[in-house]
Protein backbone atom coordinates (compact mmCIF):
# COMPACT_ATOMS: atom_id res chain seq x y z
CA UNK A 1 0.00 0.00 0.00
CA UNK A 2 1.34 3.43 -0.91
CA UNK A 3 1.76 5.72 2.10
CA UNK A 4 -0.68 8.20 0.53
CA UNK A 5 -3.38 5.50 0.62
CA UNK A 6 -3.16 5.01 4.40
CA UNK A 7 -6.31 6.48 5.98
CA UNK A 8 -5.84 9.35 8.42
CA UNK A 9 -7.98 9.49 11.53
CA UNK A 10 -8.35 12.95 13.05
CA UNK A 11 -8.42 13.25 16.85
CA UNK A 12 -8.14 16.06 19.36
CA UNK A 13 -5.75 14.28 21.71
CA UNK A 14 -3.68 11.18 21.05
CA UNK A 15 -2.19 9.39 24.06
CA UNK A 16 0.57 6.87 23.40
CA UNK A 17 0.57 4.19 26.08
CA UNK A 18 -2.26 2.74 28.19
CA UNK A 19 -0.22 2.40 31.36
CA UNK A 20 -1.06 4.29 34.54
CA UNK A 21 0.07 7.69 33.21
CA UNK A 22 -1.81 7.34 29.93
CA UNK A 23 -4.99 6.15 31.60
CA UNK A 24 -4.77 8.87 34.27
CA UNK A 25 -4.41 11.48 31.52
CA UNK A 26 -7.33 10.08 29.52
CA UNK A 27 -9.51 9.84 32.63
CA UNK A 28 -8.75 13.46 33.59
CA UNK A 29 -9.50 14.68 30.06
CA UNK A 30 -12.78 12.75 29.90
CA UNK A 31 -13.85 13.98 33.33
CA UNK A 32 -13.16 17.64 32.54
CA UNK A 33 -13.96 17.89 28.82
CA UNK A 34 -15.84 14.79 27.69
CA UNK A 35 -16.56 16.24 24.25
CA UNK A 36 -12.88 15.99 23.29
CA UNK A 37 -12.04 13.19 20.88
CA UNK A 38 -9.32 11.36 22.82
CA UNK A 39 -7.65 8.20 21.51
CA UNK A 40 -5.18 5.92 23.33
CA UNK A 41 -2.76 3.73 21.39
CA UNK A 42 -1.22 0.80 23.28
CA UNK A 43 1.41 -1.52 21.81
CA UNK A 44 0.59 -4.43 24.10
CA UNK A 45 -2.51 -6.62 23.87
CA UNK A 46 -3.58 -5.38 27.32
CA UNK A 47 -3.79 -2.17 29.32
CA UNK A 48 -1.62 -1.43 32.35
CA UNK A 49 1.91 -1.11 31.00
CA UNK A 50 4.24 -2.04 33.84
CA UNK A 51 1.24 -2.80 36.02
CA UNK A 52 0.80 -6.52 35.43
CA UNK A 53 -1.66 -8.71 37.32
CA UNK A 54 -1.85 -12.48 37.66
CA UNK A 55 -5.32 -13.63 38.71
CA UNK A 56 -5.82 -16.71 40.87
CA UNK A 57 -7.75 -19.19 38.76
CA UNK A 58 -10.20 -20.11 41.52
CA UNK A 59 -10.77 -16.92 43.49
CA UNK A 60 -9.90 -14.38 40.79
CA UNK A 61 -7.76 -12.42 43.25
CA UNK A 62 -5.13 -10.27 41.53
CA UNK A 63 -1.43 -10.52 42.38
CA UNK A 64 1.13 -7.96 41.19
CA UNK A 65 4.08 -8.79 38.97
CA UNK A 66 4.84 -5.10 38.64
CA UNK A 67 4.65 -2.29 41.22
CA UNK A 68 2.97 -3.12 44.51
CA UNK A 69 3.04 -0.35 47.09
CA UNK A 70 1.90 3.19 47.81
CA UNK A 71 2.98 5.33 50.78
CA UNK A 72 1.49 8.11 52.94
CA UNK A 73 3.53 10.82 51.21
CA UNK A 74 2.01 10.09 47.79
CA UNK A 75 -1.05 12.37 47.63
CA UNK A 76 -1.88 12.13 43.91
CA UNK A 77 -2.34 8.38 43.77
CA UNK A 78 -4.01 8.34 47.20
CA UNK A 79 -6.53 11.00 46.12
CA UNK A 80 -7.25 9.08 42.93
CA UNK A 81 -7.73 5.81 44.80
CA UNK A 82 -10.17 7.50 47.16
CA UNK A 83 -12.05 9.05 44.25
CA UNK A 84 -12.34 5.67 42.53
CA UNK A 85 -13.33 3.86 45.73
CA UNK A 86 -10.35 1.49 45.85
CA UNK A 87 -9.44 0.20 49.30
CA UNK A 88 -5.92 0.03 50.73
CA UNK A 89 -4.51 -2.29 53.36
CA UNK A 90 -1.12 -2.31 55.13
CA UNK A 91 1.70 -4.55 54.00
CA UNK A 92 1.84 -7.54 56.36
CA UNK A 93 4.99 -7.14 58.47
CA UNK A 94 4.14 -8.93 61.72
CA UNK A 95 6.81 -11.34 62.91
CA UNK A 96 10.43 -12.15 62.20
CA UNK A 97 12.24 -12.08 58.88
CA UNK A 98 14.49 -14.80 57.47
CA UNK A 99 18.06 -14.49 56.24
CA UNK A 100 19.09 -17.13 53.71
CA UNK A 101 22.76 -18.14 53.71
CA UNK A 102 22.50 -20.74 50.93
CA UNK A 103 22.07 -24.48 50.64
CA UNK A 104 24.89 -25.29 53.06
CA UNK A 105 23.60 -23.29 56.03
CA UNK A 106 20.37 -23.13 58.01
CA UNK A 107 18.27 -19.98 57.56
CA UNK A 108 18.52 -17.41 60.33
CA UNK A 109 15.60 -15.55 61.88
CA UNK A 110 16.00 -11.88 62.71
CA UNK A 111 13.89 -8.92 63.74
CA UNK A 112 14.01 -6.29 60.97
CA UNK A 113 14.01 -2.60 61.91
CA UNK A 114 10.62 -0.93 61.80
CA UNK A 115 9.81 0.77 58.52
CA UNK A 116 10.04 4.57 58.54
CA UNK A 117 6.72 4.74 56.68
CA UNK A 118 4.04 2.07 56.53
CA UNK A 119 3.58 0.76 53.00
CA UNK A 120 0.12 -0.02 51.65
CA UNK A 121 -1.19 -2.37 49.02
CA UNK A 122 -4.31 -2.20 46.90
CA UNK A 123 -7.05 -4.76 47.46
CA UNK A 124 -7.05 -6.83 44.28
CA UNK A 125 -3.64 -5.60 43.18
CA UNK A 126 -2.60 -2.40 41.42
CA UNK A 127 -4.54 -3.62 38.38
CA UNK A 128 -7.69 -2.54 40.23
CA UNK A 129 -6.56 1.05 39.65
CA UNK A 130 -5.96 0.75 35.90
CA UNK A 131 -9.17 -1.21 35.43
CA UNK A 132 -11.19 1.46 37.25
CA UNK A 133 -9.54 4.20 35.18
CA UNK A 134 -10.27 2.31 31.99
CA UNK A 135 -13.91 2.03 33.02
CA UNK A 136 -14.02 5.85 33.12
CA UNK A 137 -12.87 6.15 29.50
CA UNK A 138 -15.02 5.11 26.51
CA UNK A 139 -13.79 1.63 25.60
CA UNK A 140 -13.73 2.37 21.87
CA UNK A 141 -11.09 5.03 22.51
CA UNK A 142 -8.42 2.46 23.49
CA UNK A 143 -6.69 0.66 20.61
CA UNK A 144 -4.48 -2.29 21.57
CA UNK A 145 -1.68 -3.72 19.44
CA UNK A 146 -0.83 -0.31 17.97
CA UNK A 147 2.94 0.31 17.91
CA UNK A 148 3.75 3.99 17.35
CA UNK A 149 6.73 4.48 15.05
CA UNK A 150 6.83 8.15 14.04
CA UNK A 151 5.63 11.64 14.96
CA UNK A 152 5.82 14.43 12.38
CA UNK A 153 4.78 18.07 12.30
CA UNK A 154 1.86 18.95 10.02
CA UNK A 155 0.25 22.32 9.23
CA UNK A 156 -2.82 21.26 11.22
CA UNK A 157 -1.31 19.24 14.06
CA UNK A 158 0.98 16.24 14.48
CA UNK A 159 0.92 13.17 12.27
CA UNK A 160 1.42 9.97 14.28
CA UNK A 161 2.19 6.77 12.40
CA UNK A 162 1.55 3.39 13.99
CA UNK A 163 1.67 -0.25 13.03
CA UNK A 164 -1.73 -1.70 13.87
CA UNK A 165 -2.76 -5.39 13.83
CA UNK A 166 -4.41 -4.91 10.44
CA UNK A 167 -1.69 -2.72 8.92
CA UNK A 168 -0.32 0.85 9.05
CA UNK A 169 -2.47 3.58 10.60
CA UNK A 170 -1.96 7.35 10.70
CA UNK A 171 -3.54 9.86 13.06
CA UNK A 172 -3.69 13.65 12.82
CA UNK A 173 -3.80 14.94 16.39
CA UNK A 174 -4.03 18.45 17.78
CA UNK A 175 -2.15 17.35 20.89
CA UNK A 176 -0.06 14.25 21.63
CA UNK A 177 0.94 12.84 25.04
CA UNK A 178 3.80 10.33 24.99
CA UNK A 179 3.81 8.17 28.13
CA UNK A 180 6.37 5.50 27.16
CA UNK A 181 9.66 5.15 29.05
CA UNK A 182 11.93 7.95 27.75
CA UNK A 183 14.68 5.60 26.54
CA UNK A 184 12.12 3.58 24.62
CA UNK A 185 10.85 6.78 22.97
CA UNK A 186 14.39 7.76 21.93
CA UNK A 187 15.15 4.33 20.50
CA UNK A 188 11.88 3.41 18.78
CA UNK A 189 10.09 6.58 17.61
CA UNK A 190 11.27 8.83 14.77
CA UNK A 191 10.52 12.56 14.95
CA UNK A 192 10.28 14.96 12.00
CA UNK A 193 11.79 17.41 12.41
CA UNK A 194 14.22 15.74 14.81
CA UNK A 195 13.99 16.70 18.45
CA UNK A 196 16.73 19.00 19.76
CA UNK A 197 19.86 17.08 20.72
CA UNK A 198 19.44 18.18 24.33
CA UNK A 199 15.97 16.63 24.48
CA UNK A 200 17.12 13.39 22.86
CA UNK A 201 19.99 13.21 25.35
CA UNK A 202 17.57 13.79 28.25
CA UNK A 203 15.42 10.92 26.98
CA UNK A 204 18.37 8.56 26.62
CA UNK A 205 19.85 9.45 30.00
CA UNK A 206 16.61 8.83 31.90
CA UNK A 207 16.78 5.39 33.48
CA UNK A 208 13.72 3.24 32.91
CA UNK A 209 11.79 2.62 36.12
CA UNK A 210 11.73 -1.15 36.74
CA UNK A 211 13.70 -1.50 33.51
CA UNK A 212 15.92 -4.25 34.94
CA UNK A 213 13.48 -5.67 37.50
CA UNK A 214 12.43 -9.30 37.60
CA UNK A 215 9.70 -10.48 39.94
CA UNK A 216 8.59 -13.98 40.94
CA UNK A 217 5.27 -14.96 42.55
CA UNK A 218 4.37 -18.03 44.58
CA UNK A 219 0.74 -18.59 45.61
CA UNK A 220 -0.30 -21.05 48.34
CA UNK A 221 -3.53 -22.27 49.91
CA UNK A 222 -2.77 -20.18 53.00
CA UNK A 223 0.03 -17.98 54.45
CA UNK A 224 1.55 -20.85 56.45
CA UNK A 225 4.67 -18.86 57.46
CA UNK A 226 2.49 -16.77 59.76
CA UNK A 227 1.94 -19.91 61.87
CA UNK A 228 5.64 -19.68 62.76
CA UNK A 229 5.48 -15.97 63.54
CA UNK A 230 7.23 -15.02 60.31
CA UNK A 231 6.33 -11.88 58.41
CA UNK A 232 7.18 -13.33 55.01
CA UNK A 233 10.11 -10.95 54.61
CA UNK A 234 13.16 -12.87 53.50
CA UNK A 235 16.63 -11.69 52.50
CA UNK A 236 19.14 -13.74 50.56
CA UNK A 237 22.60 -13.26 49.09
CA UNK A 238 22.50 -16.81 47.69
CA UNK A 239 19.44 -16.37 45.48
CA UNK A 240 17.96 -16.71 43.01
CA UNK A 241 15.55 -14.36 44.82
CA UNK A 242 17.23 -11.51 46.68
CA UNK A 243 14.21 -10.48 48.75
CA UNK A 244 10.80 -12.01 49.49
CA UNK A 245 7.68 -10.25 50.81
CA UNK A 246 4.25 -11.40 51.90
CA UNK A 247 1.84 -10.84 48.99
CA UNK A 248 -1.26 -12.47 50.53
CA UNK A 249 -4.76 -10.96 50.24
CA UNK A 250 -5.83 -8.79 53.20
CA UNK A 251 -8.07 -11.52 54.65
CA UNK A 252 -5.39 -14.22 54.40
CA UNK A 253 -7.72 -16.38 52.30
CA UNK A 254 -4.70 -17.33 50.20
CA UNK A 255 -1.01 -17.22 50.93
CA UNK A 256 1.43 -15.56 48.55
CA UNK A 257 5.07 -14.53 48.44
CA UNK A 258 6.65 -12.32 45.84
CA UNK A 259 10.35 -11.91 45.33
CA UNK A 260 12.76 -9.75 43.35
CA UNK A 261 15.55 -11.41 41.40
CA UNK A 262 18.62 -9.17 41.41
CA UNK A 263 20.13 -7.80 38.20
CA UNK A 264 22.83 -10.45 38.23
CA UNK A 265 20.86 -13.33 39.74
CA UNK A 266 21.70 -16.68 38.19
CA UNK A 267 17.95 -17.30 38.08
CA UNK A 268 17.61 -14.98 35.10
CA UNK A 269 19.66 -17.28 32.87
CA UNK A 270 17.72 -20.43 33.75
CA UNK A 271 14.94 -21.89 31.63
CA UNK A 272 11.41 -21.09 32.91
CA UNK A 273 11.05 -24.60 34.38
CA UNK A 274 14.51 -24.48 36.00
CA UNK A 275 13.87 -21.02 37.43
CA UNK A 276 10.51 -22.09 38.86
CA UNK A 277 12.15 -25.03 40.60
CA UNK A 278 15.07 -22.93 41.89
CA UNK A 279 12.72 -20.32 43.39
CA UNK A 280 10.54 -22.98 45.02
CA UNK A 281 13.64 -24.74 46.40
CA UNK A 282 14.78 -21.44 47.88
CA UNK A 283 11.35 -20.84 49.47
CA UNK A 284 11.48 -24.34 51.00
CA UNK A 285 14.96 -23.60 52.34
CA UNK A 286 13.77 -20.36 53.94
CA UNK A 287 10.19 -21.09 55.01
CA UNK A 288 10.00 -24.85 55.42
CA UNK A 289 8.65 -27.89 53.58
CA UNK A 290 5.15 -26.43 53.21
CA UNK A 291 6.60 -24.03 50.63
CA UNK A 292 6.86 -26.90 48.14
CA UNK A 293 3.05 -27.04 47.73
CA UNK A 294 2.74 -24.15 45.28
CA UNK A 295 -0.75 -23.44 44.01
CA UNK A 296 0.54 -21.11 41.29
CA UNK A 297 3.95 -19.85 40.16
CA UNK A 298 4.71 -17.03 37.76
CA UNK A 299 7.48 -14.54 37.03
CA UNK A 300 8.18 -11.64 34.70
CA UNK A 301 11.48 -10.18 33.55
CA UNK A 302 10.96 -6.50 32.72
CA UNK A 303 14.48 -6.32 31.29
CA UNK A 304 13.34 -8.46 28.36
CA UNK A 305 9.93 -6.82 27.94
CA UNK A 306 10.27 -5.07 24.58
CA UNK A 307 7.57 -2.54 25.35
CA UNK A 308 9.38 -1.49 28.55
CA UNK A 309 13.11 -1.84 28.08
CA UNK A 310 15.22 -1.35 24.98
CA UNK A 311 17.98 -4.01 24.64
CA UNK A 312 20.74 -1.37 24.84
CA UNK A 313 19.97 -0.63 28.53
CA UNK A 314 22.87 -1.73 30.71
CA UNK A 315 21.92 -3.09 34.17
CA UNK A 316 25.38 -2.49 35.61
CA UNK A 317 24.88 1.26 35.28
CA UNK A 318 21.45 1.30 36.91
CA UNK A 319 20.82 3.20 40.13
CA UNK A 320 18.46 1.76 42.71
CA UNK A 321 16.33 4.90 42.61
CA UNK A 322 17.49 7.57 40.13
CA UNK A 323 16.46 11.19 39.99
CA UNK A 324 13.53 11.73 37.66
CA UNK A 325 11.66 14.70 36.18
CA UNK A 326 14.25 16.22 33.80
CA UNK A 327 13.41 19.92 33.21
CA UNK A 328 13.36 19.48 29.41
CA UNK A 329 10.67 16.83 29.80
CA UNK A 330 8.43 19.31 31.59
CA UNK A 331 8.14 21.38 28.42
CA UNK A 332 6.03 20.73 25.32
CA UNK A 333 7.80 20.37 21.95
CA UNK A 334 6.93 20.29 18.25
CA UNK A 335 4.99 23.57 18.08
CA UNK A 336 3.79 23.05 21.67
CA UNK A 337 1.75 20.01 20.65
CA UNK A 338 3.94 17.17 22.03
CA UNK A 339 3.80 16.49 25.78
CA UNK A 340 5.65 14.01 28.01
CA UNK A 341 4.16 11.88 30.76
CA UNK A 342 5.19 8.73 32.61
CA UNK A 343 6.67 8.28 36.05
CA UNK A 344 10.22 8.93 34.75
CA UNK A 345 9.18 12.43 33.61
CA UNK A 346 7.58 13.37 36.92
CA UNK A 347 9.36 15.88 39.18
CA UNK A 348 7.06 14.66 41.97
CA UNK A 349 7.69 11.14 43.30
CA UNK A 350 9.18 9.99 40.01
CA UNK A 351 9.67 6.23 39.84
CA UNK A 352 6.57 5.56 41.93
CA UNK A 353 2.88 5.09 41.15
CA UNK A 354 2.33 8.60 42.50
CA UNK A 355 4.71 10.03 39.91
CA UNK A 356 2.88 8.19 37.14
CA UNK A 357 -0.47 9.62 38.26
CA UNK A 358 0.94 13.13 38.72
CA UNK A 359 2.57 13.19 35.29
CA UNK A 360 -0.57 11.96 33.53
CA UNK A 361 -2.82 14.44 35.27
CA UNK A 362 -0.32 17.28 34.74
CA UNK A 363 -0.04 16.53 31.00
CA UNK A 364 -3.84 16.48 30.75
CA UNK A 365 -4.02 19.96 32.31
CA UNK A 366 -1.46 21.34 29.83
CA UNK A 367 -3.43 19.84 26.96
CA UNK A 368 -6.71 21.27 28.24
CA UNK A 369 -5.21 24.75 28.20
CA UNK A 370 -4.65 24.44 24.44
CA UNK A 371 -8.38 23.91 23.90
Amino acid sequence: MDSTDIPIEQVDVLIVGAGLSGLAAAYALHQQKSELNVRILEARDRIGGRILIVNDTTTGYGFDLGPTWVWPGHPHVLDLLEKLGIALFPQYETGDAVFDRGVDAAPQRFSPPSAVMESWRLAGGVGALTERLQAGVPVEKISLGHIVQAVAEHPHGLLVSAQAPDGPQTYLAQQVILTLPPRLIADTITFAPALPDTVTMALRETQTWMGQAMKALLVYERPFWRDYKLSGLGVSYAGPVAQFHDASPPDGSLGALFGWLGNHSYGRSLSPAERRQAVIDQAVRMYGEEAVSVRHYDDHNWATDRFTTFPSEEPAAEQEHPRYGHPLLQQPHMQGRLHWAGTETSPVNGGYLDGAVYSGQHAAQRVLQSF
